[in-house]
């Protein structure tokens, strides 16, 4: 399959679980040196998880878009499985429509830009 026009961008979000993934086997590592460090991901743990859960969903939804709108699939392959990801992020995290609300002021402002 080519994909690509996107840029393959559910690769870049792959790339970004990756770097996820290292940075706190970093921090499992400096703690192993340094016994008195916490670090963030004891009180964040949890989140960064479940954002990482939502980040591969939201990986292969971008895949499967690509792949439709560069000729690879058909549409009927995108919408089912566009489906499939609509009915997993409302039994997951919330709704998309309120992900916006849940950023801090000065976040939301800086959203409207990118």
């Amino acid at each position: 399959m080519s994909g690509g026009s996107y840029d393959y961008a559910y690769g870049k979000i792959n790339s970004i679980i990756e770097d996820i993934d290292e940075h706190i086997q970093s921090g499992i590592e400096y703690k192993k040196e340094n016994p008195e460090y916490e670090g963030s991901y004891k009180t964040i743990g949890k989140e960064v998880k479940e954002l990482k859960k939502l980040l591969h969903a939201v990986s292969a939804i971008l895949r499967e878009l690509e792949w439709c709108t560069s000729g690879d699939t058909c549409p009927e392959d995108f919408l089912a499985a566009y489906k499939k990801f609509k009915r997993k992020l409302k039994e997951s995290l919330c709704d998309v429509s309120t992900l916006k609300s849940l950023m801090t002021p000065k976040r939301a402002k800086l959203a409207q830009f990118h």
